[in-house]
């Protein structure tokens, strides 16, 4: 792979910075749908757009509704494929002028249905979150049949110790890499974390800073830095289950934590087996765990990417973490060939339509750029002053949403997770 293009990095800046004005129009059968995507116009001043609440095909029907001086269309999907097949259609018949279209659904769509969607013109299907009341438990008991064997009990404050569970659980260990300094990675491994620790439950979730040198997830979350890492570095304590037991901190938002040590320590103070064993241990007590890595790459590194279930790699749409990004990937598939890596573009809106620059990012980096996190930056100022996670202190903010779709994504069982997304598919996270 070469970088023969020069001038993508002011291609890309141009499309992030100074995009056209988008005419769109929202067609959604859902109330919570329009009212969505409605704030998603509102929040970027490169869209002008309005909302019909009805079903493509009447929107269609309207003799009244101009098509040809849209750019984008954005339509839920009915339970009837076939007919929005059709109202499609007869907007595409516009020829040249013909806005792009652009589906939304909630649910998971089959091979076929996609293709006969994007046969038609249907120029992207978005993925949207399921319904919050589809997650909420059910009242009869036959269909939660956890519900009387989980018991929390009282709380505990932020800086309580934990006496953790023993059985074999095995966890999922995701490991979070970033393309360049203040990329967002420690923001988004926390509240992944929290987000699916409010679906697990307390105790469910580990979350291990190994930025041992600059670590913030403390800072992040309101604890201290952690006195047993120090010691442990010090060669003052044992790597032992005592000590996994003394060291992880229940946050509030029921995460279990390992802070960063509180000395400054040279990153090769931990050894590659002392790494491997730390995280052996917390696979043995927790569901996931999730592991903010510092941007260089020591000696336990690989080891720690031996031991994980997949990578999340955290990146931006410039041209350096670009670059950077392609060189992780090679790096992970020189030693781990099998390993899933998802590219997460961080802080940054999801065009509606992918510029040519981005296509370009996408051929750079031989993946497409599928998960977005948007950046509100009023809502991650006061949670990083707060030292309050944004899934705790702003549940309903776009970046708090974007995270949780992303968590649900992430974090989804392998066997029922749905299919993956193909090369020029993006979801809308």
């Amino acid at each position: 792979m070469t970088y023969a293009n020069h001038d993508l990095e002011r291609q890309v800046a141009e499309a992030v910075t100074t995009p056209a004005i988008a005419r769109v129009l929202v067609v959604a059968q859902s109330p919570a749908v329009g009212a969505t995507m409605l704030e998603e116009m509102q929040s970027d001043q490169a869209v002008r757009g309005r909302l019909l609440e009805c079903s493509l095909t009447q929107a269609v029907a309207d003799n009244a509704q101009a098509w040809s001086g849209l750019n984008f269309v954005v339509f839920e999907l009915s339970n009837s494929i076939a007919e929005d097949i059709v109202a499609v259609q007869k907007i595409k018949s516009q020829g040249d002028d013909a806005p792009h279209c652009i589906a939304m659904t909630r649910d998971v769509l089959t091979d076929e249905q996609r293709a006969r969607l994007t046969q038609t013109g249907v120029a992207e299907i978005i993925s949207l979150p399921p319904r919050e009341e589809q997650k909420k438990a059910p009242e009869a008991p036959t269909e939660e049949p956890h519900q009387d064997v989980v018991e929390p009990p009282l709380e505990p404050a932020a800086s309580a110790h934990v006496s953790l569970p023993q059985e074999k659980q095995r966890g999922c260990v995701t490991v979070l890499l970033r393309a360049r300094g203040g990329a967002g990675a420690t923001t988004l491994a926390v509240n992944l974390a929290a987000a699916q620790a409010d679906i697990g439950g307390a105790g469910s979730v580990a979350l291990l800073d190994l930025d041992i040198q600059n670590g913030a997830i403390a800072l992040a979350m309101d604890l201290p830095d952690s006195a047993e890492a120090g010691a442990l570095i010090k060669g003052e304590l044992p790597l032992s289950a005592a000590f996994i037991d003394r060291a992880m901190v229940r946050h509030n938002s029921g995460v279990d934590v390992l802070t960063a040590p509180d000395i400054f320590a040279p990153l090769d103070a931990l050894s590659p087996s002392d790494v491997a064993a730390m995280i052996t241990m917390l696979k043995d007590r927790y569901d996931h765990i999730v592991v903010d890595m510092p941007q260089a790459v020591t000696d336990w590194t690989l080891p720690v990417l031996g031991a994980a279930a997949q990578v999340i790699l955290v990146t931006d749409t410039s041209l350096p973490s670009i670059k950077r990004t392609r060189r992780l990937i090679d790096l992970i598939g020189d030693e781990h060939m099998t390993l899933p890596v998802e590219v997460v573009v961080n802080q940054q809106q999801k065009p509606l339509r992918l510029s040519a620059a981005l296509r370009e990012c996408e051929a750079l980096i031989g993946r497409s750029l599928t998960h977005w996190v948007p950046l509100d930056v009023k809502t991650a100022r006061r949670a990083s002053d707060l030292g309050i996670p944004i899934q705790m202190s702003a549940k309903r903010s776009r970046m708090a949403r974007a995270i949780t779709a992303l968590a649900g994504r992430m974090f989804a069982p392998k066997s029922s997770a749905a299919p993956e997304t193909t090369q020029g598919q993006h979801n809308h996270v």
